[in-house]
């Protein structure tokens, strides 16, 4: 096998150390003495439980095909896998001395088979009990029914039941086997990476579709049913006689078959693969024009949208979301903007607008207002830096400077602004705890003192304070003209000194830093689709010490805000169905984006000055942790494992060297979204471990019978193959060809093909394994 596929093993069974049933505990002992001392304690009763009327929904791990899904199944085999190994053979089904048959099996009916009355759900106690007409019902169980327990049960038609169930009752263990994964050890050395075993139940019918069928489309219906009860049919099916045998359905989906289809794995990969290889894998539209900007703008990744202009015009304009398909200069120094006019871009020679930056904006803007808790939190920041500026400002205005700092333990004269001191200056519980130990030090004695002493008598003067105006007076007398009065200063409001102060460098730094320590500990709001990762919390941000840099927002924690079609605007021409597109993240156009959202909460003059510094703190960074990304769209992603990339049951289903994955998000059923940190070297899709295909392959001609390619004993695939006649096939269904196996023919057929003594469940399912397909695809960056 290759070196990265999953390593299994195969057992026909894996039998429970005690089955389900009522069990007595005797025990017995005996005490050779003279006399005979025996004691014999009461017995105590046992019951193990298991499933009987109905499975849990977390019970089932996959099924094959898909609930839902449209393909060309005419050659697979239908199944249900379980995450419980030993399921299958929980119950003891009783018909053979061997005891090694499951006691439930996969029946797969289509549309036309059963009436709609056939199927009946409700409480077990009135479904199992009653006994209609013309139907052979189940032993009832050994214990009592509660009243509400839910089950439903199908009324099969007899000559249906025959025909799908083998001709010999022990043939039903060769439809069941578990698959173990092998543990492998962690690349670290620590441990190994734990792979649970499951068990798998296979249906024996391919779900072909009729000649008859006018659009070549049948659907078919999977039940698990449970065969606990019909003990007596299975081992005599001609002593049924009447038209229907009612049977429990414990779990079930629907499917359709059609005569053709890609949705397959091998073929969505390949089409994947001849798309990347034919788009370069570049997010965008896959078209071209005569016109040298058009052509250009389409190669960018923009995408033509209807625009209205302010006067009510209708019109065209260019729009592209964060996704690029090359890297995008880094956004110049400018002022966030405060208007989504502000970032609209006029093409002179097009004469068409560029919207993404102002798209970008507005979107930011409504959905900050749109969310309570986003709206909260950017009012929250915007309040904490305002009160950070104005407690700098007052500490260093003209009329306050010194008083505020002198009145500070330890505050030296003339000592400068750090992120101490102006923690300490916006912190009400700080600052009063630096005047009460001010007040322990004699400053209240100071002032006391400052207040009692006598004030001068007035029109007092000092000594030579006479002479000293008298000289100015002749001094003043000599000139020929009298000096005009000084006009007085308007006094500086505290508001233009926290603006003066936010033009200095060193203080708007100090800021920073402050906010960055204050916000470390405040999580941001999660999207509305939580991504994997944690928003905030991580040991990095705890740790913060004072002056590190600091991104509250990482570019992937804003792409989650981001609405689908804001990302892939004209999806299906950007995005066409079972493609890969690779971008670059707009870096420009998530710049805009913060403008928007910093837009919530800015109320004046100094709220505007302070947004250049909130953006540093909140979405900007010295290091961005974000350079790369893919996003894919195919219909068998709809089947894939609720988050396939990082999932601990099929962790190889998705591989990437050279970069890590930081974010994923569901775009839709069928289309997912990566985000890497760095530029990957190599990407690996692969079709998930539990899902994969049970079936044969057709033969070289449409009059050739299918054929089971034989593998050895490494799952390498030989040059030798085993026919499916038409011998193995069990007479056909009304209404439809043959379709179902004689399972027992087949293992039969491998046998001699293989010279074994003996072929098993384990053995049948390894020679009916179709290999997973895989897509490997090499970044070209």
């Amino acid at each position: 096998m290759p070196e990265n596929e999953p390593r299994v093993n195969l057992y026909n069974r894996w039998d429970p150390g005690v089955k389900a049933g009522d069990y007595k505990i005797c025990v017995k002992q005996t005490v050779t003495t003279d006399p005979q001392w025996i004691f014999t304690p009461p017995d105590r009763k046992l019951k193990v439980d298991a499933p009987y009327y109905s499975l849990a929904d977390d019970t089932v791990l996959a099924c094959f095909p898909p609930p839902g899904a449209k393909g060309n199944f005419g050659l697979l085999l239908p199944y249900v896998s379980f995450r419980d190994a030993q399921l299958p053979w929980q119950r003891k089904l009783g018909v053979t001395n061997g005891d090694q048959e499951p006691w439930l099996t996969l029946l797969v009916l289509a549309e036309d088979e059963l009436a709609p009355d056939d199927v009946h759900t409700g409480p077990a106690s009135e479904l199992l009990k009653a006994s209609p007409a013309d139907v052979t019902m189940p032993v009832p169980p050994s214990e009592e029914m509660a009243q509400d327990t839910a089950c439903t049960v199908v009324d099969l038609p007899v000559n249906l039941f025959k025909a799908l169930m083998p001709p010999k009752v022990e043939d039903l263990a060769l439809l069941a086997h578990v698959r173990e994964a092998v543990d492998e050890p962690l690349p670290d050395g620590e441990g190994t990476r734990i792979r649970p075993a499951c068990s798998h139940v296979v249906g024996n019918r391919f779900p072909r579709v009729p000649q008859a069928s006018a659009d070549g489309t049948c659907r078919y219906t999977a039940h698990v049913v449970s065969l606990t009860g019909h003990q007596a049919s299975l081992n005599n099916p001609s002593g049924l006689n009447t038209s229907k045998i009612r049977m429990i359905s414990l779990y079930s989906w629907s499917f359709s078959s059609v005569t053709s289809s890609e949705t397959g794995y091998t073929e969505a990969f390949k089409a994947m693969q001849d798309d990347v290889d034919k788009s370069h894998g570049r997010v965008r539209i896959s078209a071209s024009s005569n016109v040298p900007e058009v052509e250009d703008r389409l190669k960018a990744g923009y995408a033509p949208v209807p625009y209205t202009v302010l006067t009510g015009e209708q019109t065209t304009a260019w729009y592209r979301g964060p996704l690029a398909p090359k890297p995008s200069a880094q956004p110049t120094a400018h002022v966030p903007y405060t208007s989504a006019d502000e970032a609209l871009i006029y093409l002179p020679k097009a004469g068409m607008f560029d919207i993404s930056l102002a798209a970008a904006w507005t979107l930011g803007s409504q959905l900050v207002l749109s969310r309570s808790d986003l709206a909260e939190e950017m009012l929250a920041w915007h309040s904490h830096a305002h009160r950070k500026i104005v407690a700098l400002a007052l500490a260093t205005h003209p009329d306050t400077s010194g008083r505020t700092l002198s009145a500070l333990p330890d505050a030296a004269d003339g000592q400068g602004l750090d992120a101490e001191l102006c923690a300490r200056l916006g912190d009400p519980t700080r600052l009063r705890s630096d005047f009460h130990v001010a007040m322990l030090d004699g400053l209240g004695e100071r002032l006391t003192a400052a207040m009692q002493a006598p004030l001068p008598n007035a029109g007092e003067r000092e000594d030579g304070e006479g002479e000293h105006e008298e000289a100015e007076v002749a001094r003043l007398a000599g000139h020929s003209t009298v000096l005009p009065e000084k006009a007085p200063q308007a006094p500086v409001s505290v508001h233009h000194h926290a603006l003066a102060l936010l033009s200095d460098e060193d203080t708007s730094h100090v800021l920073r830093t402050t906010l960055a320590t204050m916000f470390a500990s405040k999580p941001a709001a999660a999207p509305l689709r939580r991504a994997p990762q944690a928003y905030m919390g991580s040991e990095e941000e705890e740790n913060l010490e004072p002056g590190d840099e600091l991104r509250m927002w990482e570019p992937e924690k804003m792409m989650d805000l981001v609405p689908a079609w804001y990302l892939l605007p004209l999806a299906d021409a950007l995005l066409p169905e079972n493609s890969v597109r690779l971008f670059h993240i707009d870096i420009p156009w998530l710049s805009a984006f913060a403008d928007g959202m910093l837009s919530v909460g800015t109320h004046s003059e100094l709220d505007t000055a302070l947004n250049p510094h909130l953006k540093k703190v909140l979405f900007e960074s010295y290091k961005s942790s974000l350079a790369y990304g893919l996003v894919m769209r195919s219909p068998v992603l709809r089947h894939w494992p609720q988050d396939p990339f990082t999932t601990q049951e099929d962790e190889l289903i998705f591989t990437v060297e050279g970069a890590n994955l930081i974010s994923r998000r569901q775009l839709g059923p069928d289309t997912a979204l990566l985000l890497f940190d760095e530029v990957p070297k190599k990407v690996t899709l692969r079709e998930p471990a539990h899902v994969l295909e049970f079936g044969v392959t057709a033969g070289a001609h449409s009059t050739d019978s299918p054929r089971i390619l034989l593998r050895d004993s490494t799952g390498a695939v030989t040059n030798k193959s085993v026919a499916i006649s038409e011998s193995m096939y069990r007479p056909a269904v009304s209404g439809h060809g043959v379709e179902v196996l004689d399972i027992a023919k087949v293992a039969d057929a491998l046998k001699d093909a293989q010279e074994l003594t003996t072929v098993g469940a384990e053995h049948l399912a390894f020679q009916l394994l179709h290999p997973p397909a895989v897509l490997n695809f090499t970044i070209v960056a």
